[in-house]
């Protein structure tokens, strides 16, 4: 980041025969040298190299004397001791005769250039250095992932018809909506019944033989399905479950069930992350993603690290994640409905990762109760159809999509109205005109209304003198000619 400047360092190093003599110390790389020293500035935070997306070890480090400091701190942070500058001196004097540890000579030089490197405090907040030590984690591992991939000059490499066995077919929790490896968002304003209808993909996959859209389902009754409540629902969640018959022993939650979970906390994803490789459940419902973590929603930077680890996590573990978020009021006379993609809140990389995101919304607000999931992204198949619910005391009851409300057009109006006048039969066009327009049927919308329907008008002599008349069908039209003198 533009505001953190760190200088470099020199050091008092030992020679062989125990004199000392002043030495510039360049470091082999300074991205290097700015993660070390940001951990050395705040010590604590170098748990956020746990939850970047690539974890570094000391073996990452081309430099192997900043390699022996930072071992040194997350050997610290792992047994649960201070990062301290006395703490990190005290274990390289106990390593520098350890071989497996580190060498003497990597030692003697952290030991020598440790206070030269904690004198550089960088001049930012926590928050910013812990973004700057992801970005800079992520610089090291990818530099070392590339020269890993070196082969005599030549990158390895794969081909297209290698990815089949690679990649394999799309596998679906509920086909078409829900996939397998995937991180699924449900999405919808207040009231829709986000956490109901989530609880209801539950039972599906626990008891129900049918999906929403009637595709069949095998039931799973012995799964284990992990519920992540990071809104402090749980007791509501319980008593719905309770009333729904749903096995609630099927479900695992921490050893303190009404502990709160967060993605970015170090304890708790380790605690997820075991869970999900212990038990393999087929679903994980995140309720809800505003509470999951503590970073700011409409931070593009600190949401992206927070989806790709959920992401990650199914893509790795093969489980469907279902994400439960937010939507922003609907603003500057648009509706609420049809929900799409810019109405969810935060930062736009949260909708980034998921390849399937499904809404809840009211299309027709004359009918609160007649309610509709649509499918507002999908990238791994055709987008499926839109399913109808209306929320009852025993959960979701699921069938036909309600049509979004049309208000009437002129052109209708006029079409039912003329449709009406001509029911027994042809009529003089003059008459009918003039009778549409007592009931408000503008001559424009006569007209449109006469081309919508494919009315016939014919001019035919009845009676009195010839006359323009409007048939509604062929069949009128036959009838009119035969009246005709």
């Amino acid at each position: 980041m533009d505001s953190i400047v760190f200088k470099q360092v020199g050091a008092q190093l030992p020679t062989k025969t125990g004199t000392t003599k002043a030495q510039a110390w360049k470091p082999a790389d300074e991205n290097e040298l700015a993660l070390v020293q940001l951990v050395l500035a705040y010590p604590l935070a170098v748990a956020s190299i746990y939850n970047a997306a690539h974890p570094l070890t000391r073996n990452h480090f081309q430099d192997s004397m900043l390699g022996a400091v930072y071992g040194v701190c997350c050997h610290l942070l792992q047994e649960k001791q201070a990062v301290t500058l006395a703490a990190i001196l005290s274990t390289l004097n106990e390593w520098s005769n350890d071989p497996d540890a580190v060498t003497f000579d990597d030692a003697e030089k952290a030991t020598a250039n440790l206070p030269s490197l904690a004198a550089t405090k960088p001049s930012v907040d926590k928050r910013t250095a812990i973004l700057e030590l992801r970005r800079l984690a992520g610089l090291i591992h990818r530099r070392n992932e590339l020269t890993a991939r070196r082969t005599d000059g030549i990158y390895r490499h794969t081909t297209g018809a290698d990815l089949a066995g690679r990649i394999g077919a799309t596998q679906w929790l509920w086909p078409s909506y829900i996939p397998n490896g995937y991180m699924t968002l449900l999405v919808a304003d207040q009231d829709q019944g986000k956490s109901t209808v989530a609880l209801d993909f539950c039972r599906t996959v626990l008891q129900g033989e049918r999906w929403p859209d009637g595709k069949p389902n095998t039931p799973r009754p012995d799964a284990k399905l992990l519920w992540i409540d990071t809104e402090g629902a749980l007791a509501l969640w319980y008593e719905r479950a309770l009333a729904w018959r749903v096995p609630v022993e099927n479900f695992i939650f921490p050893e303190d069930a009404l502990q709160e979970l967060r993605i970015d906390d170090v304890a708790s994803w380790d605690w997820i992350e075991s869970t999900i490789d212990i038990f393999a459940p087929p679903l994980v419902i995140v309720d809800s993603l505003s509470g999951a973590h503590s970073g700011k929603e409409n931070d593009t930077d600190e949401m992206k690290a927070v989806c790709k680890k959920l992401s990650s996590l199914a893509a790795r573990t093969g489980v469907a994640m279902v994400v439960i978020h937010h939507l922003n009021k609907a603003s500057g006379g648009i509706p609420d409905y049809p929900v799409n993609l810019a109405r969810a809140r935060g930062a736009s990389s949260i909708t980034q990762f998921c390849r399937s995101v499904l809404a809840l919304g009211t299309p027709d607000k004359s009918q609160p109760d007649a309610r509709r999931l649509d499918s507002i992204k999908m990238n791994l198949s055709r987008k499926p159809a839109a399913v109808g619910y209306e929320l009852t005391d025993d959960g979701p009851a699921w069938g036909e999509a309600p049509e979004p409300y049309s208000a009437p057009r002129p052109i209708d109006d006029a079409k039912e109205a003329l449709q009406e006048a001509l029911k027994d039969g042809p009529r003089p066009s003059d008459d009918v005109q003039e009778e549409l327009k007592q009931t408000g049927v503008s001559y424009r919308a006569f007209k449109d209304a006469k081309k919508a329907l494919g009315v016939i008008v014919r001019r035919a002599k009845i009676g009195d003198g010839a006359k323009w008349y409007i048939c509604l069908t062929k069949e009128d039209a036959k009838a009119l000619h035969a009246q005709e003198d």
